[in-house]
């Protein structure tokens, strides 16, 4: 990096080498930061996604050296997931993350993606966790840098601070250390919203719109309520930029409000149900798994037992095949009326096999919010709290929440500026708008369905680094 740029990757005539080299090393920090706070303070990593994608990244690189033909059938999703063979067991039993790593629910989510791209890289990563680690995070740092160079042009004479805060947002840069999603995330957002803004500004050539293709596609699989998002309202942003309009700002708000009333119905019609019921159900499942416990899926039923090893013991020569002690106590459902809660006071059945679905034990950080359904108004007004102010300083528990009480206390004021320059500054407020605007649905989706202080914190990190944006174009001397 300090003699090329990594062969020109960033390079820019507003940052040097060094302060590049200088980000990535701070940036690499965050590995060792991630790691031992999981081990020390959370009971271990493969609890967690970080360790289950790191487990299922060696176990299919392993299964690809021993049985190569079944590996290229589940790399390229040729096997169903179905078959039963010697193979396919020997490559699917010790995966975590793989089996259940899609969801088709409003919110699609796809962790195969990360350990498709994780398997590859493990052949360089020396059966390592800090160097998928490190792969994490120069993912991410690129995708960062080319959203720097996206919106440099707006803030000219602050390109260093850009940069620098966009990498240093302290949960974006926590999570980024990290084998989780939000390194990948970072480098299609990044790059998707720099080509689609030159597809606007100047036109693209072959390569780079067959590229901005492909990332469109993972946008649909990878978090598409993020980044479908940010890229639609930023390419509406960048078009009304280029028009001789008047109160682009309230056109570019009409617009996303349209947008999302089209997708609601659009869902609703399609699924016969309404995104508002979609989202309370969404946060009732997350509330019981933040609730701990220990999961269990059979063929048409669903079990939830107690964080507790003793009720359940695991079939011989299997690792994640467990039956259910006799007398233990458990709630379940059925596929043929899934919306009821069934409960066993006393288990008599012991010869049932199921599948271990995940065992973690409970979190202490749940909140509490009104139904969307019933009390909307409340409930917006909740999310909105806890999506900025929550934890903060007058409520902490522990060194974890004054942390995060200090980045809320940094959103809550760049918020706060940049409602101030959209209202007293004469430069034109489009793009802050935009920021503001895109960082407030998302936020209010994220804090909905996932009422959880950790969930929120991780899962608006990718979100929030625009509010950033939008605070430093109005410390921006001029605009070009």
């Amino acid at each position: 990096m300090l003699r090329n740029g990594l062969s020109g990757l960033f390079s820019d005539g507003h940052v040097t080498k060094k302060h590049v080299a200088a980000l990535i090393c701070l940036k690499a920090l965050a590995i060792p930061a991630f790691y031992y706070t999981y081990e020390r303070h959370y009971g271990g990593m493969e609890l967690y996604d970080s360790g289950k994608f790191y487990n299922d990244a060696k176990v299919l690189r392993e299964c690809a050296l021993k049985h190569p033909l079944q590996f290229i059938k589940l790399y390229t999703g040729l096997e169903n997931g179905k078959s039963v063979g010697g193979d396919h067991r020997a490559c699917l039993d010790k995966t975590k993350n793989w089996q259940k790593g899609r969801s088709s629910r409003f919110f699609y989510n796809d962790n195969r993606i990360v350990i498709r791209v994780h398997t590859v890289l493990d052949f360089f990563a020396f059966g390592t966790w800090f160097v998928h680690g490190f792969f994490s995070t120069l993912m991410s740092f690129i995708g960062l840098f080319y959203l720097y160079r996206t919106f440099k042009d707006y803030l000219q004479g602050r390109e260093r601070l850009l940069l620098t805060a966009l990498c240093l947002c302290p949960a974006l840069w926590f999570y980024t250390g990290a084998l989780l999603k939000e390194g990948l995330l970072m480098l299609v957002l990044g790059g998707s919203l720099w080509l689609i803004r030159k597809t606007v500004v100047a036109g693209t050539n072959k390569r780079e719109k067959l590229t901005l293709l492909v990332l469109l596609l993972l946008s649909c699989v990878l978090k598409p309520y993020l980044l479908l998002s940010a890229e639609a309202v930023f390419a509406v942003t960048f078009i009304l930029e280029r028009k001789n309009v008047r109160h682009r700002a309230a056109m570019l708000a009409g617009i996303v409000i349209t947008g999302i009333i089209v997708v609601s119905v659009s869902f609703s019609a399609i699924k016969n149900t309404s995104v508002p019921s979609i989202i309370s159900e969404h946060r009732k499942t997350f509330s019981g798994m933040a609730g701990g416990g220990i999961f269990l899926s059979g063929d048409t039923t669903y079990v939830q037992l107690q964080y507790d090893t003793s009720l359940v013991r695991k079939v011989p020569g299997y690792n994640d095949l467990y039956t259910i002690v006799r007398g233990a106590s458990f709630m379940y459902w059925e596929d043929s009326h899934n919306r009821d809660t069934l409960y066993r006071d006393f288990n008599t059945d012991t010869s049932t096999v199921y599948e271990l679905a995940f065992m973690t034990p409970a979190s202490r950080s749940n909140f509490m919010m009104p139904d969307l359904n019933s009390h909307p108004a409340s409930a917006l007004l909740s999310a909105l709290y806890y999506s900025f102010c929550h934890p903060f300083f007058f409520k902490t528990r522990s060194v974890f929440d004054i942390l995060a009480s200090f980045e809320n206390l940094l959103l809550v004021s760049c918020a706060a500026f940049t409602l101030w320059g959209l209202w007293r500054s004469r430069r034109p407020g489009l793009l802050p708008a935009a920021c503001l605007l895109f960082v407030i649905v998302i936020c209010l989706i994220v804090t909905l369905s996932a009422p959880n202080t950790g969930a929120v914190l991780r899962y608006r990190a990718p979100t929030v680094i625009f509010l950033l944006i939008s605070s430093v174009y109005y410390l921006t001397p001029k605009r070009v």
